[in-house]
């Protein structure tokens, strides 16, 4: 391994070790490059991802967070988008008023939108 001079913000001078592969034979190169993708196979190996009752209580969260009161409306669905993202659905409950006519109310559904990689969520009216 070779030495290489290195300066810092300072202009101090050090040195530094260099890998340099031009010297390298090519079981120690297949060796570099197998441990290499063992790492990386690894440590997405070990990501864990949010399971679907994660999603909703995430997604509850944000919701009850921005305002909305839960017991008005029904969780339609909770779907995974892709690796890292989630889609929650909501609907609001019809209501009926006493003399038995159905209570309408437009944009009376939500959906939020789960970050799964930052556990954030983002509300959507009307979605």
């Amino acid at each position: 391994m070779a030495l290489q001079d290195v300066r810092d913000d300072a202009g101090r001078t050090a040195k530094r070790p260099r890998l340099d592969i031009t010297h390298m034979n090519n079981v120690t190169l297949r060796f570099v490059a197998g441990l290499s993708l063992a790492l990386v196979l690894t440590s997405c190996a070990n990501r864990k991802f949010l399971t679907d009752a994660d999603a909703i209580r995430v997604a509850d969260q944000a919701a009850t967070k921005s305002g909305y009161r839960l017991e008005d409306y029904y969780r339609v669905q909770a779907t995974r988008l892709d690796e890292n993202h989630w889609l929650v659905l909501y609907d609001g409950k019809v209501s009926s008023l006493p003399d038995g006519t159905i209570k309408f109310e437009v944009w009376n559904h939500f959906s939020v939108w789960v970050n799964e990689r930052r556990e954030g969520a983002q509300i959507m009216r009307g979605l």
